[in-house]
């Protein structure tokens, strides 16, 4: 984009393969990208997905850019989730347009929006939108010639296909096994591990691709040094060169480290942010050093690591809803559960079931004469 006149002119088209596949990957009913015409208004430049009566052609000029307006006037992205599936003022049409969910960002001196009926926009949807919006922006006025442009939206859809893989993810070695797969594909890489975060220092390889990454799934090591812990501590992908150095030794950490040569391509790219980290992606062996490679595993990165914390938070919740706080032990709730499970088990196999309960006689006086925090302990 350049400045003439005092009007954003827009120097390379998205391709429109591209926004298509931005679409799917995030089960938009709709996705409309709108161009300043150099007159205060808005050009409708790309239309997708089922259209509907009442909406606006493309190449048609906009005057209302409905819900998207905020996006625009106050230069930040925004999800507009209604209470259910409720009419919603889009740019691209004059009638409200039924939806649950839909999400705009400023692109290229104009909006990209996207709206659906199914279900709401997730944090995590929109946390990928932002950044393949960010990816495309930048790529699609670098990419001059066809056989760049050509390249560009293979990368992009191949980034845009993993990014869906990982975002319909059930489980967290599932997510993890699509972050790793798709980035070392898309970049080359050789060999690519993803570690997670166990403690404070201690971080384990829980997703691997490539034959060294076999035998390295599961291993546990020390994060206190290397470019591992680094990239975690400073929530940035490291070395800055994205080559290999001796002097960078360990890559991992204490005792457990990578076959690397000198000036091989490497990225180590946090998960999480750098108050919140959730573990690291590393890649081995492939070019990075190409246009906007590291943003598009920024990308994959920033959602996995969303999707793992959700992952996370879910099961923690419902360990809660399990546990006792104080002992730790299943509570009523998930003692009858259990017991039902198990009663209905022995019944079928025909196993006998014995139930032993224990009881603290006079446990009150423990309390009464020493006090409670004495009592819990």
């Amino acid at each position: 984009m350049s400045p003439e006149s005092g009007n954003i002119v827009i120097e390379s088209e998205p391709d429109r393969r591209v926004l298509e596949t931005i679409r799917l990957a995030f089960g938009m009913r709709r996705l409309a990208f709108l161009a300043p015409d150099g007159n205060g208004l808005f050009e409708l430049r790309a239309l997708l997905g089922d259209g509907e009566k009442g909406d606006a052609r493309e190449g048609g000029t906009v005057r209302d850019l409905g819900a998207a307006a905020s996006v625009l006037s106050g230069g930040s992205p925004a999800v507009f989730n209604p209470q259910g599936v409720m009419p919603l003022r889009t740019p691209y049409s004059s009638n409200g347009v039924p939806s649950a969910g839909a999400m705009a960002v400023p692109f290229m001196g104009g909006v990209l929006w996207a709206d659906r009926r199914d279900r709401p926009v997730s944090d995590v949807d929109f946390d990928g939108f932002v950044s393949m919006c960010a990816l495309l922006e930048a790529a699609s006025g670098n990419a001059r010639d066809q056989l760049a442009q050509s390249r560009l939206v293979e990368y992009l859809s191949g980034i845009l296909e993993g990014l869906r893989g990982v975002l319909t993810s059930v489980t967290e070695q599932e997510c993890v096994g699509r972050l790793v797969g798709t980035a070392a594909r898309q970049t080359g890489a050789v060999t690519g591990l993803a570690a997670l975060l166990t403690g404070r220092d201690e971080a384990t390889i829980v997703g691997g691709y490539g034959p060294e990454a076999s035998g390295m799934l599961g291993a546990t090591f020390d994060i206190s040094s290397g470019l591992m812990s680094l990239a975690i501590r400073t929530g940035a992908a490291v070395p800055s060169g994205f080559r290999f150095s001796r002097r960078m030794r360990p890559v991992l950490g204490k005792g457990l480290d990578l076959a690397i040569s000198e000036n091989d391509g490497l990225i180590v790219h946090p998960m999480g942010p750098m108050d919140d980290p959730v573990g690291a992606l590393l890649l081995a062996g492939g070019d990075f050093e190409r246009p906007f490679t590291a943003h598009g595993v920024r990308t994959l990165c920033d959602c996995a690591a969303l999707l793992l914390q959700r992952f996370r938070m879910q099961a923690r919740m419902e360990r809660d809803a399990m546990m006792d706080g104080l002992t730790g032990l299943y509570n009523r709730q998930a003692f009858i559960v259990r017991l039902s499970e198990t009663f209905a088990f022995c019944k079928r196999h025909g196993h006998d079931l014995s139930l032993l309960m224990v009881d603290a006689d006079r446990f009150k006086l423990v309390n009464d004469t020493y006090g409670h925090l004495v009592g819990d302990r």
